[in-house]
């Protein structure tokens, strides 16, 4: 089990312009924490979706959370007028 424990948030606006931003961070805290390939692609398209579905407006605001605890990552997508999206995975 790793023994990562931290929590990284971001709160995001203006989303056809924080896409990119959004998977280079996502795939580096993935990778950071020990996910490999796969695991990476199908936690980045969870991501993406839960992204999509959470406002049609490109001003929506989204507060994203990863968070490393207990053997843990837990990631969270918020935005108003949205059921709060979040999957939690065991880490490598």
């Amino acid at each position: 089990m790793a023994d990562h424990e931290f929590e990284f948030s971001l709160e995001l606006s203006e989303r056809p312009y924080f896409d990119r931003m959004l998977t280079d961070v996502a795939r580096t805290v993935l990778t950071y924490v020990g996910y490999q390939g796969s695991a990476i692609e199908e936690l980045d398209a969870q991501l993406k979706h839960a992204i999509t579905r959470g406002g049609s407006d490109a001003r929506t605001r989204f507060d994203i959370r990863f968070r490393a605890h207990n053997g843990e990552l837990r990631i969270t997508v918020a935005s108003a007028g949205a059921a709060e999206w979040h999957t939690t995975r065991p880490l490598p």
